[in-house]
């Protein structure tokens, strides 16, 4: 067969495409080696301790009063991979030279190699990524970005309260003892030991370096990056002498935050085999002699430093480089000592142990926080029912001939909203977690597609039969539910991979109409203390599955997620021709909407979480200065509707509250000022008004709100009847998934005194259509709508009864 010359064109221009970015792959990977090898030979001549000091102070020194991770220039990832490179570089012991500014130099060329070395690196891994042509691709880079950025997946105290959750009963606290020789809490009392340890090695470079800048007061003494000379004031008469004042001090620094066995047992109070065992669980050496290797290893996303982060010098002193590793890296570190070898039968029977436990407290944990989350009351757990076989007609069988079971690990049920939760304690293999395509589809098929699978089976239940036979053979009803959601909690932090919705849907790990929530046990946690609100929760969680999201919101960290949405609620245009085609009758896919869909663009979300890390050091201690908690931006008037509503608990509470806070806060102030201005019309003439507003982005949350000003401060039969009536005919009329009536007296401000709220499925009934026509409604074009109330797309119009 021969080829036109067009396709033959074609592909002898891809393969020279291919072959100059093999090229361009050699460069880079040669430079790389190059320049792992330069940071070798610059820590070569130094104290390896005594470099990793002056590395940490330049990277990682900050004030917790004013630090801001979007800003601050210092990595924790850099200082690992220096600490990686150092150990296997430079034996103990090496000579300090007379002078220290040449150490200091040569930290700081480190600390840019390293910097560069990462940049080299990205270049490297993309080139990589667009020859192989991954199936999993942005998948996969995440899965590695992830690992090799990001450390301290969480707060210390949560840190902290999920393991003494995991590891804090006596059963499993026996089998740590019985198979490591020592419990968790003994290796947090280390690490706390280690920490303070270290805070008092850095009072110590502090205050030095005060009394090397005696004309400098102790408050502005330069660290961090900042420090790259001694001091603007020295002359070359007295350079020697600080060269050498800063020699001693970094060497009492290094030997301040270095320590052995016996000095950590002292300041942990604990036994010195229970601390010796401790440091040999969590210590990390080096004598290779092969700096590459073991940066490749750390840019293969198998850092060693990941779960033991303490450095051995391999003469008994140990130090922890970076101090940020410690507590978070514990429960990996453990499950990793715990998990038996082949054929151990009593490793295997304590492994069991700890891994029931470890299910059950992630279940239970992830529907404590779930409930918190949702004012969720009415809770059913391992839950067990009956579904159809494969291929069955559903509709002629129904539940009573159903022979298979489904199970759900909970279902939270509140108003007229379900939430089906699945939790997963297993983790990603390490090669998964470097992106091999074929083991990170199998481990999140494992974590994720069949959680979602799981979730789905029981929506289609409640979707179909209204309800659900359980094994014990009683019908739980659930035919009232129009709005449920698909949540899989994980203990492995997926953030970097569960972020790219879009990406695993169209890899086919998840199906477009089944898009759980997926996030991780601590993340779930962060967020349950920062959410005010049901009804904000479910706005995440509409916002969050929309499958657009993360196609035009690339982020690794699911907090990057939430904090755009407190910032900017997360929004995304809507397909024009989709929302169209499902709200025929008040949606146009005109040309300005079409615009505005074609000009989003993907953004990445990077360092979103300043506010909400201020906020946690101060709220928990280690911030002195004060710091606002964040907050969903919501207009004052229409978070008293919504409170009013949620706590008295109104028919549609939180669908309404939900659907209410997806409105622009401009869009809400416009709403309070037409409750004021009809509020002043109902006190000038005794009579009824209302407004209404349409809107929706497609089918499942359209609606239609009525707001009514009610002469009475107590409702009649007749107004219940008559705003009842209308809103169910308005919904018909505009075939919306909800139609609602939000009724305010003439005093009370912005509480509701009443509400109705109608949320059966839309669909075509001649009576209705009928009852509409007699009613005589507005037809849509004649009330007065408009688009001009951006983000939502809603129209928002004055009609009367």
């Amino acid at each position: 067969m021969s080829l036109t010359p067009g396709a033959e064109d074609l592909i002898l221009g891809r393969f020279a495409e291919q072959q100059q970015l093999l090229s361009r792959y050699a460069a880079a990977h040669s430079c790389v080696e190059d320049c792992m090898e330069a940071i070798a030979d610059r820590a070569r001549p130094f104290d390896p301790f005594h470099v990793l000091t002056v590395v940490r102070i330049l990277e990682l020194a900050h004030d917790p009063n004013t630090f801001r991770e979007s800003t601050h220039e210092g990595s924790v990832a850099s200082v690992e991979l220096i600490s990686l490179i150092v150990a296997a570089s430079v034996g103990s012991g090496a000579t300090l030279p007379d002078k220290a500014m040449p150490l200091l130099a040569a930290a700081v060329e480190i600390v840019n190699l390293a910097s560069f070395l990462f940049r080299l690196e990205a270049a490297r891994n993309f080139i990589a990524m667009t020859v192989a042509d991954s199936p999993l691709g942005m998948v996969a880079s995440g899965a590695r970005g992830k690992e090799i950025h990001f450390r301290n997946p969480t707060h210390d105290h949560i840190a902290r309260e999920m393991l003494a959750g995991l590891f804090g009963s006596a059963e499993v606290e026996q089998v740590c003892l019985d198979k490591l020789g020592f419990t968790v809490r003994d290796a947090c009392d280390v690490f706390d030991a280690i920490e303070r340890i270290g805070e008092r090695a850095f009072a110590l470079y502090v205050v030095g370096r005060a009394e090397m800048e005696q004309n400098r007061p102790t408050s502005s003494v330069r660290i961090g990056r900042r420090l790259r000379r001694l001091t603007s004031k020295a002359t070359a008469g007295d350079e020697d002498a600080q060269n050498q004042h800063f020699a001693a001090l970094i060497a009492a620094v290094a030997d301040a935050a270095a320590f052995d066995v016996v000095e950590l047992a002292n300041e942990a109070d604990l036994g010195i085999d229970t601390v010796r065992a401790v440091v040999d669980c969590f210590a990390y050496s080096d004598s290779s002699g092969d700096p590459n290797e073991a940066a490749q290893r750390f840019f293969e996303s198998q850092s060693p430093m990941r779960t033991r982060p303490v450095l051995s010098n391999g003469e008994g002193r140990v130090l922890l480089p970076h101090g940020v590793n410690g507590i978070h890296c514990i429960r990996e570190r453990i499950e990793t000592a715990l998990k038996p070898a082949a054929n151990s039968g009593v490793d295997s029977e304590r492994w069991h142990t700890y891994s029931d436990h470890r299910a059950e407290y992630l279940e239970r944990r992830s529907v404590e926080l779930l409930a918190r989350l949702l004012s969720a009351t009415d809770v059913h757990r391992n839950i067990r029912y009956f579904v159809p076989a494969e291929n069955t007609d559903e509709t002629a069988a129904g539940p009573r001939s159903y022979t298979l079971f489904g199970e759900a690990d909970a279902l939270l049920l509140v108003d007229d909203i379900a939430m089906v939760v699945e939790a997963k304690a297993g983790s990603l293999r390490p090669d998964a977690r470097s992106g091999d395509p074929t083991l990170l589809r199998q481990d999140l098929t494992r974590l994720i597609t069949h959680a979602a699978k799981q979730a789905k089976r029981l929506r289609q239940r409640i979707s179909v039969d209204g309800g659900l036979r359980r094994r014990d053979d009683t019908w739980l009803d659930l035919s009232y539910v129009r709005e449920v959601h698909l949540v899989a909690v994980t203990l492995e932090d997926t953030s970097g991979i569960v972020t790219a919705t879009s990406d695993l849907i169209d890899y086919g790990l998840l199906s477009n109409d089944a898009v759980p929530w997926t996030v991780s046990l601590q993340d779930l946690r962060v967020i349950s203390e920062i959410v005010q609100r049901p009804s904000e929760f479910v706005l995440y969680l509409r916002r969050r599955t929309e499958p657009d999201t993360t196609r035009f919101n690339y982020s690794m960290d699911e907090l990057d997620l939430f904090m755009e949405f407190l910032t900017t609620g997360l929004y995304v245009e809507p397909d024009p021709e989709r929302r169209a085609a499902e709200l025929p009758l008040f949606a146009e896919a005109d040309e300005s909407a079409r615009e505005r869909y074609a000009r989003q663009a993907p953004r990445f979300l990077f360092s979103r979480t300043d506010d909400l890390d201020a906020w946690f050091l101060s709220e928990y201690g280690r911030r002195e200065a004060p710091a606002e908690k964040p907050a969903l931006p919501i207009d004052p008037g229409v978070a008293q509707v919504v409170d009013h509503m949620a706590s008295h608990r109104l028919p549609g509470w939180l669908s309404i509250g939900a659907t209410l806070l997806s409105y622009s806060t401009q869009q809400q102030e416009q709403f309070t000022e037409m409750i004021a201005d009809l509020r002043r019309m109902t006190l000038d003439d005794g009579e009824n008004h209302t407004f209404t507003v349409v809107g929706g982005d497609h089918r499942d949350r359209s609606h239609v709100l009525v707001f009514a000003l009610i002469a009475s401060p107590v409702l009649s039969a007749d107004d219940v009847e008559g705003l009842t009536a209308y809103v169910m005919l308005k919904k018909h009329q505009l075939q919306v998934a909800i139609g609602a009536v939000i009724a305010f007296g003439p005093d009370g401000e912005f509480e509701p005194i009443a509400g109705s709220y109608d949320s059966s499925p839309p669909r075509p009934d001649p009576e209705l259509d009928a009852l509409v026509e007699e009613a005589g409604l507005r037809p849509l074009e004649q009330m007065h709508l408009t688009n001009s109330l951006s983000p939502d797309y809603s129209r928002v119009g004055l009609t009367g009864l």
